[in-house]
């Protein structure tokens, strides 16, 4: 397992804190001989030889120091100290501290007396070095944890608060967004939703006699539009790109552009708008391949383009903070569950949807570990950020998902099995590396945001959409960001309305004409010799910063 950790990992996270456990396990051990030795000289009733003491107490620090270290090192890797407490609750936290250096000490004793054979060490000592030990080690991580929490409280206390009512969601017709325009309209907030229509606008047609919705139909990278759909709002949700590794590989340049280049647009026009939140919809893939748990502090490692944009949007985002815009990152798990606008290309959607009309699903390399979440908690977590004070969401970067979530894909297959008991699972083994597992500790307690959906439900929801026809064919390419994209000759700016989209989730009206679009269509016009010095400009930036 140590042989997987990338060097930046163990640079930046395990190094430290292994060095701060060899300091303190040292410093606990002298002060439990000096203690012991102090006590023994005070309280030894007859003329003691002090310097014969104190050489044999020097003589067994020197004797225990090594095998106390080392054992020590050795037991709190394997009680995870260097990988996963760091994502514990407080409480659980201390609990597996006390185990780890209970057990340390009383194999260190064996050891000593009765393996190595060095002689009688004084059980006083061991009781005292257990308990500075524990002082020590323990705390120093609950103080660094509350002078972090202190501090950053402080830093946030001045920052200016302001109600959310107006809500812009850029790409809020596709797969998530119009999820999220739907539960944010019922919680009372007036949404105005940027989309390209790429995918038709079949998923936010029913909000059109809503009088608190507003569409406009453009591309969020041409500026005009941006501005324009910047007026009188007080939050966006940046949710527009192109999402998933397969679909970013069509066109790298054309990636770059959309992925990095345009939400570096989308801060400027946010400040000069007078925006007071940016939420950004970022990925747990900027994790990459990890054997270990991974919080928010992890070291990010990405090994695709799309997790490699999207960190960089990260950092661009978060260093846009200001006391009057509080940007805040969502790095969601692999999202699963139907959507007004569906998408099979996603493992689970697409492995019960296999599952359902050919009774046979092959996966690969089973034992690869993977954080879900289904889409409906995923808006859940955006209205929870939205509704959430500033000072707990500004310049945070929050994983989102659940614990109970993290599954292998073999774990996946046997959860569908479960729903149709004679599929038959092909294992196979290909060339993703992608396997990692994520902590979801810092959103449940600073924000108390709870899944409140499972695999099992949201596999449900697929089989039962398969089994009614209203999906007819999964395979088609409007239900999948790769196919869809490859089909379109490189042209992102879809205007019509997808016939085909809407005749599946809407059956009963395919032959009812399609009611006029309340949009405001943004023609697109020649980028000037100006904005293509500028898009040059950030795209050398974005290369640096990668």
């Amino acid at each position: 397992m140590w042989l997987r950790i990338t060097p930046a990992t163990l640079l930046h996270e395990i190094m430290p804190r292994l060095l701060a456990d060899v300091v303190s396990l040292c410093a606990a051990l002298f002060f439990a001989f000096s203690t012991y030795f102090v006590g023994y000289t005070v309280f030894w009733r007859h003329a003691p030889n002090l310097e014969r003491i104190e050489e044999a107490f020097k003589a067994l620090y020197l004797q225990n120091i090594l095998l106390s270290v080392s054992l020590g090192i050795v037991v709190f890797a394997f009680f995870g100290f260097y990988t996963h407490t760091r994502t514990y609750q407080n409480r659980y936290k201390f609990l597996v501290i006390i185990n780890a250096v209970s057990l340390t000490f009383l194999v260190e004793v064996l050891l000593y007396s009765y393996v190595f054979r060095l002689g009688p060490v004084p059980r006083g000592v061991m009781l005292l070095a257990w308990f500075f030990s524990l002082l020590i080690i323990g705390g120093s991580r609950a103080l660094k944890s509350y002078v972090t929490k202190t501090f950053s409280i402080a830093r946030k206390a001045a920052d200016v608060n302001r109600e959310i009512k107006n809500v812009l969601v850029i790409g809020g017709a596709g797969y998530i967004g119009s999820v999220l325009t739907r539960k944010l309209l019922e919680a009372g907030y007036r949404v105005r939703v940027l989309d390209s229509l790429f995918f038709g606008d079949a998923a936010v047609r029913n909000f059109l006699s809503n009088p608190e919705f507003e569409l406009l139909r453009a591309d969020f990278r041409h500026v005009e539009s941006l501005v324009k759909s910047m007026r009188g709002i007080d939050a966006v949700v940046h949710l527009a790109g192109l999402v998933g590794d397969p679909a970013c590989t069509i066109n790298t340049d054309l990636t770059t552009e959309i992925n990095y280049a345009a939400t570096r647009m989308l801060i400027e026009v946010c400040k000069g708008a007078g925006v007071n939140r940016l939420l950004l919809a970022s990925t747990c893939s900027v994790y990459g391949a990890s054997e270990f748990l991974r919080d928010e502090r992890s070291v990010p490692n990405p090994i695709s383009l799309y997790g490699q944009t999207k960190l960089a949007s990260e950092r661009v985002i978060l260093q846009s903070r200001t006391p009057t815009l509080h940007p805040t990152v969502l790095r969601l798990a692999t999202v699963f569950g139907i959507s007004p606008r569906p998408r099979f290309d996603l493992v689970v959607n697409l492995l019960t949807a296999r599952a359902v009309t050919e009774g046979k699903i092959a996966i690969f390399n089973d034992d690869q570990w993977r954080p879900f979440i289904h889409v409906s908690d995923v808006a859940r977590a955006f209205l929870s950020v939205l509704q959430a004070p500033p000072n707990s969401v500004s310049g945070e970067v929050f994983n989102v998902g659940s614990y109970k979530l993290n599954y292998s894909l073999g774990e996946v297959a046997e959860k569908i099995r479960q729903q149709i008991p004679e599929l038959v699972v092909e294992h196979k083994e290909n060339l993703d590396k992608r396997n990692y597992r994520v902590s979801f500790d810092k959103i449940h307690s600073d924000l108390g945001f709870v899944c409140a959906t499972g695999l099992e439900v949201g596999v449900e929801e697929i089989k039962k959409t398969i089994e009614s026809g209203l999906v007819k064919n999964y395979r088609d390419s409007i239900f999948s960001n790769y196919e869809h994209l490859l089909g379109a000759n490189g042209d992102l700016l879809v205007s019509d309305p997808s016939v085909q989209l809407f005749a599946v989730l809407e059956p009963a009206e395919a032959d009812n004409p399609a009611p006029p679009l309340k949009a405001l269509t943004v023609e697109r016009r020649p980028r000037t010799a100006f904005q293509e010095g500028l898009q040059a400009v950030i795209s050398d930036s974005f290369g640096r910063q990668s």
